[in-house]
């Protein structure tokens, strides 16, 4: 990466951020129900990563100029952790309400991410892969020279991709987290956030990966 300050930089932290205020939203959610058990649980989770960056500061006030690339890669890998330890917390010592009300925030995230593009754009005749750049601009995937998704097909009303290495999932393993459960938020965030973009949006599970398909 360059040692300055670029668009591609801002749009790694613009995800960073995402991916906070979407924690932030589940640990509010939660904390009505059960505040002090989540109290506890985003105390144990801060301890094992670090606090979020404050989202009111500029980029470049924060990060270390002199090593750009790492400084973004370590914000990718500790707000992936943070999320995924909070939830394991919830999903392990909270009853089964909680773990819907965990779904919930996910998907209605997803809506009002969706909604707020919504507002400037049109997205109901672009083409499947027009979207799949508009997701990769919304979800965090890791560093861009990692190069986790491998276009597999490509067409106006397809696209699928492979993953030739997940760093989420690598990490939600090492975490010892239920990997199962984050594979479902994360495919019914991806889905919400299409179809709410463009109603004739599916989004398929593939052999090797992930689908987009427009219906006709």
């Amino acid at each position: 990466m360059s040692l300055f300050l670029g668009k591609i930089h801002y749009w790694l932290f613009n995800k960073v951020l995402l991916l906070n205020n979407r924690t932030a939203k589940l640990v509010n959610a939660l904390k009505i129900h059960y505040p002090q058990q989540i109290e506890e649980f985003w105390q144990y989770t801060l301890e094992n990563t670090a606090p979020p960056l404050p989202p009111e500061k500029d980029l470049a006030d924060l990060i270390d100029p002199n090593n750009i690339h790492a400084w973004l890669a370590a914000q990718i890998n500790t707000a992936q952790m943070r999320e995924a330890i909070f939830i394991n917390e919830c999903q392990e010592n909270l009853p089964s309400e909680a773990l819907m009300l965990i779904k919930q925030t996910f998907i209605s995230e997803a809506q009002i991410l969706a909604e707020k593009l919504l507002v400037t754009e049109n997205y109901s005749n672009v083409s499947a892969p027009e979207l799949y750049t508009l997701l990769n601009d919304q979800l965090l995937n890791g560093m861009p020279c990692d190069s986790e998704d491998q276009i597999e097909q490509e067409g106006p009303l397809y696209i699928a991709w492979s993953k030739s290495s997940c760093s989420k999932l690598e990490l939600w393993k090492s975490l010892n987290v239920n990997v199962a459960l984050m594979q479902e938020l994360y495919f019914n965030w991806i889905s919400t956030f299409l179809k709410c973009l463009n109603s004739n949006a599916v989004l398929l599970k593939t052999q090797n990966g992930l689908a987009i398909k427009l219906k006709e």
